[in-house]
């Protein structure tokens, strides 16, 4: 691993770890593969995720906490059936439902500007090998 990369990941390492249990919304799309079921149901770049719950189930929306939450949700509870996910898009709030298979979603939490632009450099060194 170059220095450099390593100068900025160690920091984002601290970063992630500090988000996990973060306040709902901490979860942001940053991309996703287009042929993905978060994709088909309609999911975008840059939406935050809020809470999930099982469309066939009467439980209240439960809080995602952190990018390692959404991930074990996608393994398994969308194998039980389609999954609503709450999310926050600009000012508003909507729910869309995601059917069991592959999401395809690239996840990071909600950064700070300057931690932001670090993210963007490491992500960017890490896919240009």
């Amino acid at each position: 691993m170059s220095n450099r990369l390593h100068g900025v990941l160690a920091p984002l390492a601290l970063t992630l770890a500090l988000g996990c249990g973060a306040p709902p919304g901490w979860v942001v799309v940053d991309g996703f593969e287009p042929w993905g079921a978060a994709a088909e149901a309609g999911v975008e770049e840059g939406d935050r995720v809020i809470d999930w719950r099982l469309e066939s189930g009467d439980e209240e929306p439960t809080p995602v906490a952190s990018c390692l939450d959404l991930n074990r949700i996608e393994e398994e509870m969308s194998p039980l059936g389609i999954v609503v996910l709450g999310l926050r898009r600009g000012h508003s709030r909507l729910e869309v439902s995601v059917e069991h298979g592959d999401w395809g979603l690239l996840l990071r939490p909600h950064l700070s500007a300057s931690a932001r632009r670090q993210w963007t450099v490491a992500r960017d060194l890490a896919g240009s090998d």
